[in-house]
Formats: C-alpha cells, sequence, structure tokens
C-alpha cells in the first residue's frame, strides 16, 4: 500500500514537470500565428456573354433588276439636204421610250415613230425648200434628242443655189485641162458654196487628196507607156451628185529622156 502511494506520487511529480516546462518554452518563443489570409479567390467575374445586341439582320428584300438601257446606233453628225424641200429618215434600234426631239430652225422639222420591229424608232427630218436664187452659204439647224440617258445632237445643213467652179472655170465648165508632169503633184483650187464637195476621177494612175475645202491635190503615178494618158476629174456637191458638178481633164505625158536613159553616155548631145 505503501508503495502503491509512493508510485502515485512520483508520477504526479514527473507530469508536473513537464507541464512546467512546456510553460517555460512558450514564455521563450512566443509565437504570433499571423493570420494567413487565404486567397480569397474573388470571383473573377467571368465575362457573361451578356446577349450582344447584334445588327438586327435586316430581310433582305429582292431589289428588281436594274433596266439596261441601249441604243443601237451611229447617228450621222451631219445630214446635208439639196435646196428642194425633201426629207431623210434614219433607223435605229433602242429600248428607250421616253425621248424629247427640237429643231433650232422652223425651216427644219424632226420627228420620232415606233417602226415595225419592237424597240426599233424611225427618225424622220424634214426641211423646206430654200427659196433663193442667190448663191448662198448653206443654212444650218440642229437637232437635238434627248433620252432617259442617252442625247444626241444633229447638225442639218441645206444648200441654197450651188456653184462650183474649178480654178476659176464657170459653173459645170468642161473645157479646161490640167497639165501634169508623170510623178508629180498639184494643187487645184475649188471654189464652192455648198456644204461639202467631194472628188472623184475615172482613173486608177491618179490620187485625189482633198487638202481643205478650198484645195485639192491631184497627183499621178509614173507613166511607163510612150504616150500621154489622160483622165477626167469630177467635183460634186455631196447633196445632190448628179446637178452640182465640175469636171476638168488631166494630162500627163511620157517621161522626159536623155541619152543617158538610152545608154549612149555623153556622145550625143541631148542634153
Amino acid at each position: 500500500m505503501k508503495n502503491y502511494k509512493t508510485f502515485l506520487g512520483t508520477l504526479l511529480l514527473f507530469v508536473l514537470s513537464l507541464v512546467m516546462t512546456g510553460c517555460d518554452e512558450q514564455l521563450d518563443n512566443p509565437t504570433t500565428d499571423t493570420p494567413t489570409e487565404s486567397p480569397t479567390d474573388s470571383p473573377t467575374d467571368s465575362p457573361t456573354d451578356s446577349p450582344t445586341d447584334s445588327p438586327t439582320e435586316t430581310p433582305e428584300t429582292e431589289t428588281p433588276p436594274s433596266t439596261s438601257f441601249y441604243c443601237n446606233t451611229e447617228m450621222p453628225a451631219v445630214w446635208v439636204f439639196s435646196k428642194d424641200a425633201s426629207y431623210m429618215s434614219f433607223y435605229f434600234e433602242t429600248n428607250i421610250t421616253d425621248f424629247t426631239i427640237s429643231s433650232s430652225e422652223t425651216w427644219c422639222t424632226v420627228q420620232m415613230e415606233n417602226a415595225e420591229r419592237e424597240n426599233l424608232k424611225r427618225l424622220i427630218i424634214n426641211v423646206t425648200e430654200f427659196a433663193t436664187n442667190d448663191f448662198l452659204t448653206p443654212r444650218k439647224a440642229t437637232v437635238l434628242i434627248k433620252g432617259d440617258i442617252y442625247n444626241f445632237s444633229i447638225t442639218i445643213a441645206q444648200n441654197a443655189n450651188v456653184s462650183i467652179s474649178t480654178l476659176g472655170l464657170p459653173y459645170k465648165d468642161t473645157g479646161y485641162t490640167l497639165e501634169l508632169a508623170p510623178g508629180a503633184s498639184k494643187e487645184v483650187t475649188i471654189k464652192a458654196n455648198c456644204y461639202s464637195w467631194s472628188a472623184s476621177t475615172d482613173a486608177d494612175w491618179l490620187t485625189l487628196t482633198q487638202k481643205d475645202y478650198t484645195t485639192l491635190i491631184v497627183t499621178s503615178t509614173l507613166n511607163t507607156s510612150d504616150s500621154p494618158r489622160s483622165a477626167n476629174v469630177t467635183i460634186v456637191n455631196d447633196a445632190d451628185t448628179y446637178n452640182d458638178q465640175s469636171i476638168f481633164t488631166v494630162i500627163d505625158g511620157e517621161s522626159e529622156l536623155t541619152g543617158k536613159d538610152y545608154n549612149y553616155g555623153t556622145s550625143i548631145g541631148w542634153d
């Protein structure tokens, strides 16, 4: 019994010594538990796909195909009339329906009408008689044709009494002869009061070039024959090729020959 009490006493002292030792260590090394802030995962606002107002797609409305306008024509820029009352017409194809037509002069009228086929139009221009006995310059008018997207402008010229002369010759004189050396050119003066004139010839060895309104250049090729050549040149009023004209003759002689051409050297004094 005595031993048991002694054992309990010893055990109690041991426990007390352990407790005292632990208290001393805590006093020597005080530990401050700094509260470690656990990283608070602040909720990252994940971008909430708030419904973005996507542009509202307007339902496609079918636009009607654009109308393709066309006008298949090469309208003459100048229409030339004789002094008599007359008309000219011109056909062209187009799908333009709204036309405005006008003339700058009362002696010239214009109209547009539908032709036999769809989209085929007929333009008609009328002129009254140029009633004068004078040899005047042509009178002119301007015709305007306005469509939806196409516009035309045409010059109308009407001749009065026409006089065409060559080298100062009287009207329709055919008695003049132009002498031309083979392979040479000459300028011929044309006097005319018509709006336009043209020249032609019946010979293939002549070349005619209209330099300007009053000058015609006549050029011949080399003459390889033994005899002179002859050709007619006719100047005509473009508006009336049957009445208004002037004719003259061109003659070129054979080439001039020298002793050298026959290989006689200088033994014969041809030169």
